[in-house]
């Protein structure tokens, strides 16, 4: 018996029962005509080729279709089918692919329930309830059912549809890669409650994205795990806040058009936090469309690119071109989630250098940089095949650059053979930090909470935190990380919170007769002096801060509660310019400290809803070093104060991040940002 493969998967086609082996065995025919198999149906599965023998079941990646259907009757829904299917009874078999990336392809066989035509009977009805059962599991992950013979009799009811009704006439927004997590407006759906929808196309390949409520970060749809690619209808968890990374993916190539759907459904649900919670939701997104060449390309011209990456990597025809064959088979594989070696990209970078392809090669090292947030590294070859390739195409300062970005990595120093500084968790901060030239690395991405402590490296390596709830968690259990091998600059758990909480650091300036260096605190709305900022005790990004220009605009926010409980009501200081400077501290002794000054487009903004037009290092004045030394006895680690200078020339302390910043990460020149931390390594742990 033989089975074809759906059309359009080319290279794909001929699939047939080996009767001497328990593999099954392929012959690639492009343009073999799709047709039934008269047998059992069969899902083509694209799976991660392993090291091990031929007959070893690989890991299944992504499902791919399925083909034939039982004779006699009519084909099954591609939904019906899938209920259907039973454990695999065939294993994979190796493709005659590419030297670059191989692929595997894994033939499911099984059989249909029992029924009058196609999957229907008490197999089907067994999928359903297993099904409900699941939805019930999930739904006890996120929180704890309600049972309503708890409550008064009606007002459950009339409780949670109210509720639902307030959460379907709310805005949802889709924030995205694609628009640099800008808000873009989902459509209602006039014919169903509850259905927003939003088309996007890509205009580089693939993207991810959150969905957000009423343009508050505070209240975010998330999955239940970071980059979840699945887009058949996924949970959505939420809204919460504080859910930097758990992002659901899009694996699309360039000029593809996506339909996001986001769906509310009723349910009388606890949430995480406690809060009741009204609905449920699930994403989901399907290919829709495609633009044309002229199109993507006018697109891409639109947004500033003169030489289109679409030209690049998207539709690139196969040729005897080695570096655009190799080119179009790492997106083939890439396109439905494989894996592909370090070696693969090596090898497409290596063609590239020969034929001075240099802009597909550059595009490409960018890419492997985005890898697992930055966790997977280029090697120095892949830099220098880069080089070699722009060098080859007249490109000689792009050349330059890459050579000296490789220098910075100072491989050669004895020192530098080992990990010595993990910044944790991950915030793709790897490649600059590895600019510093003194092995530091963002690779580790411990999240503290209920994971267990990591163990530090075999040589000596100092963990330092990239968020400010991480610096929290390293301060109480420092004595953990110590016995698991890390060396730490940390401070007691009071002193650290003291600084990160803003309210808590307003209320240490006034101990300290300091108020006026910062931004006035109003206790009620009708004491402000407008326009202010209203903004929490704690966060990250500029989450759930808003300009408010009247005491109306404070009740609209906070209803009845006065400003203090949840959200601080501060005075709104304009200017374009904003400092940021770093400190490396030693039991409130400054060692030493950088600045960098940051020019927005705008007099009155909310960071990140501005842009940035340029920055540069700036020098802080000896009276202000010592202002902002007064605010850290007794604490030693790195920290960070940003702030303006009045017109009066007196600061203006916005906040103290009780970590590393990613100022000093990313835009503090890389010689300054080696010698701060070979500081910190001459310290005792």
């Amino acid at each position: 018996m033989q089975y074809t493969s759906r059309p359009g998967l080319d290279g794909l086609a001929t699939i047939r029962r080996c009767p001497q082996q328990s593999h099954m065995a392929c012959s690639s025919s492009a343009s073999a005509a799709p047709r039934s198999c008269g047998e059992r149906p069969v899902m083509l599965t694209f799976v991660e080729c392993g090291p091990g023998p031929l007959g070893q079941r690989p890991r299944p990646i992504s499902q791919l279709g399925i083909l034939g259907h039982e004779p006699g009757s009519a084909p099954a829904s591609l939904a019906q089918q899938q209920r259907a299917l039973l454990p695999d009874s065939a294993a994979a078999v190796l493709l005659g692919c590419a030297s670059l990336c191989s692929a595997l392809v894994c033939a499911r066989l099984c059989r249909p329930s029992r029924g009058a035509a196609g999957f229907r009977g008490r197999g089907a009805r067994r999928s359903r309830l297993r099904r409900e059962a699941a939805r019930k599991a999930r739904s006890q992950a996120g929180g704890t059912v309600v049972k309503t013979d708890d409550l008064e009799p009606g007002a459950d009811e009339e409780r949670f549809s109210a509720a639902y009704r307030r959460a379907c006439s709310s805005r949802h927004f889709v924030a995205g890669s694609w628009s640099d997590f800008d808000f873009e407006e989902m459509k209602s759906d006039g014919l169903k409650e509850g259905v927003f929808q939003f088309e996007v196309t890509l205009l580089i390949d693939g993207g991810d994205f959150q969905i957000v409520r009423d343009s508050d970060w505070a209240q975010v749809f998330h999955p239940p795990r970071s980059y979840v690619v699945s887009d058949l209808y996924n949970e959505a968890l939420g809204p919460d806040a504080d859910v930097h990374g758990l992002n659901w993916v899009i694996k699309g190539v360039a000029g593809e058009i996506f339909r996001i759907e986001l769906r509310l459904s009723p349910s009388a649900v606890s949430s995480r936090n406690g809060a009741t919670r009204a609905a449920t939701a699930s994403c989901s997104w399907k290919r829709v469309g495609v633009l044309s060449e002229a199109a993507l390309n006018s697109r891409l011209r639109e947004r500033g690119w003169s030489q289109p990456t679409a030209d690049v990597f998207a539709s690139i025809p196969m040729s005897t071109n080695p570096w655009q064959h190799g080119l179009q088979q790492l997106l083939d594989f890439g396109r439905y989630g494989g894996r592909v070696e370090d070696s693969s990209f090596t090898a497409v970078l290596k063609s590239c250098a020969r034929s001075g392809a240099w802009e597909a090669a550059l595009k490409l090292l960018t890419d492997m940089w985005q890898r697992e947030k930055q966790g997977r590294e280029p090697s120095s070859w892949d830099y220098r095949f880069v080089a070699q390739a722009c060098k080859n195409a007249g490109e000689r300062a792009t050349a330059a650059a890459l050579l000296k970005e490789l220098r910075e990595w100072r491989q050669r120093s004895p020192s530098n053979r080992h990990v010595r500084f993990h910044m944790t968790p991950r915030a793709y901060w790897n490649r600059s930090v590895k600019r510093m030239g003194c092995s530091v690395s963002n690779t580790l991405d411990w999240h503290s909470g209920e994971q267990p402590v990591p163990r530090a490296p075999e040589s000596p390596c100092w963990m330092l935190p990239a968020s400010d709830w991480l610096a929290l968690e390293i301060a109480s259990r420092q004595e953990e990380l110590r016995a698991a091998g890390w060396k730490l600059l940390t401070s007691s758990y009071d002193t650290v919170v003291r600084l990160e909480n803003k309210g808590l650091f307003e209320k240490y300036a006034v101990e300290l007769g300091l108020q006026e260096h910062l931004p006035k605190h109003y206790t009620s709305a009708e004491s402000a002096a407008y326009p202010c900022i209203l903004k929490p005790p704690t966060g990250e990004f500029g989450k759930n801060m808003s300009i408010v220009r009247s005491p109306a605009d404070v009740r609209i926010i906070l209803g009845d509660k006065p400003p203090g409980d949840t959200l601080l009501l501060q005075e709104l200081v304009p200017g374009r310019y904003e400092y940021s400077t770093s400190m490396l501290v030693l039991e409130g002794r400054i060692l030493d400290l950088v600045c960098i000054r940051y020019e927005y487009d705008a007099e009155e903004y909310v960071w990140p809803k501005v842009k940035e037009v340029g920055k540069r290092m700036d020098s802080v004045s000896l009276d202000h070093t010592s202002i902002m030394s007064c605010f850290l006895a007794g604490y030693s680690g790195f920290c960070n104060f940003n702030y303006k200078i009045a017109p009066d020339g007196g600061l203006r302390i916005f906040e103290v991040n009780t970590r590393v910043g990613a100022d000093f990460a990313c835009d503090v020149p890389r010689e300054k940002a080696r010698s701060m931390m070979e500081r910190l390594a001459s310290l005792a742990p």
